[in-house]
């Protein structure tokens, strides 16, 4: 098993988006406070074999208030081979296409710190795309539920206390062995091969 360890790298690497469309790319901290608000997270060269068995996603959010720290929220993947970074356009969360898979996190008091939510299976979906290949980069879409009240951490804010994405994965067999041990019995001669 493989561990990958990666973070927002960048200011527009972590955004929300309000009520009506408007996104904001340059907060302290990315706000979710409404059922109607959205947040993206762009993770870049995402070095995880396409078709890989993804064992463990955990997303790691920074909370820096107990007045924000209840956590009612969706975690979809983008499901898109190489998605790009978030721009100001309205809706730039909202309107791309989420992964199947999902996770649901329903949690009030949450405290101070990291948080951290599995995100195993929407990962997963994604490195599972035909057209993934290893150094893409990936994007986790946060869908705000009913009772959220959540700030965390932004790149803007603080680059150090971004959010993470941590991955552990299993890279598919591939073909084991030298040649000449899948060569059939009945070709070898004294030792060589047979002409």
């Amino acid at each position: 098993m493989t561990t990958l360890n990666l973070q927002v790298g960048a200011s527009t690497d972590d955004a929300d988006e309000a009520t009506d469309g408007t996104m904001d790319l340059t907060s302290v901290n990315v706000f979710l406070i409404v059922a109607t608000n959205w947040a993206g997270l762009a993770l870049n060269d995402v070095t995880v074999p396409q078709g890989a068995t993804v064992d463990t996603g955990t997303l790691q959010i920074s909370i820096p208030s107990t007045d924000y720290d209840d956590v009612y929220v969706d975690v979809y993947g983008e499901d898109e081979d190489d998605p790009g970074t978030f721009t100001s356009d309205n809706g730039d969360i909202s309107g791309r296409t989420p992964t199947t898979a999902k996770k649901s996190v329903s949690a009030s008091g949450v405290g101070t710190g990291w948080y951290s939510i599995t995100v195993t299976d929407p990962v997963q979906e994604i490195v599972n795309r035909g057209g993934f290949a290893s150094g893409n980069d990936l994007v986790l879409i946060m869908d705000a539920q009913t009772s959220i009240n959540l700030r965390f951490k932004a790149y803007d804010g603080d680059s150090g206390l971004a959010a993470k994405l941590d991955i552990d994965y299993t890279a598919a067999a591939g073909i084991a062995g030298p040649l000449v041990n899948r060569i059939p019995l009945g070709s070898l001669v004294h030792g060589g091969l047979a002409g």
